[in-house]
């Protein structure tokens, strides 16, 4: 989804200047090609997850076919949440972004938020990228994560 930042988008990227039919092709197709999948992500998408006209019909394809939406909350701005409660559209929003910086003492700190909100929450997301040292730090953390009793579950357990 198009964030707000000018960047080369990948083909297929959904923008706010498409229209319905459009939008709608583009989430059928990529579910098609995903068969498996239980949900979406908006993964940068901050200008579409602040425009209502782009997010209802892709809320409309995921109440259709039973899917979560998980919002990356890349803008304060987002729609995503009271458009999913309007809706009926199982939601659910990420609470730590890992890796905005990728030195990992910094990840290290943003794993510890994490693991703080979910002992007083009883959950949280974290979402991050496939980078090199996000990687690394997951690989030392995730083995301490669980024995310090903490469960990963997909998000489509915390979706609703």
């Amino acid at each position: 989804m198009q964030p707000n930042e000018l960047m080369n988008l990948e083909p297929n990227t959904i923008t706010v200047d498409l229209n319905e039919g459009e939008i709608k092709r583009i989430v059928d197709q990529d579910l098609t090609e995903i068969s498996y999948a239980k949900g979406i992500n908006n993964h940068m998408g901050s200008q579409a997850t602040s425009d209502l006209r782009t997010m209802v019909p892709i809320f409309k394809e995921l109440r259709r076919n039973h899917l979560y939406f998980l919002d990356s909350f890349t803008s304060s701005d987002s729609v995503c949440e009271d458009l999913a409660q309007k809706l009926k559209v199982a939601f659910v929003k990420r609470d730590v972004f890992i890796d905005n910086e990728s030195d990992p003492e910094y990840i290290r700190g943003q794993i510890a938020k994490l693991k703080s909100l979910a002992s007083v929450r009883g959950w949280a997301i974290g979402i991050g990228h496939d980078r090199k040292n996000t990687l690394e730090v997951l690989r030392e953390e995730l083995p301490k994560i669980r024995n310090e009793g903490y469960e990963l579950v997909y998000v489509s357990e915390l979706a609703q």
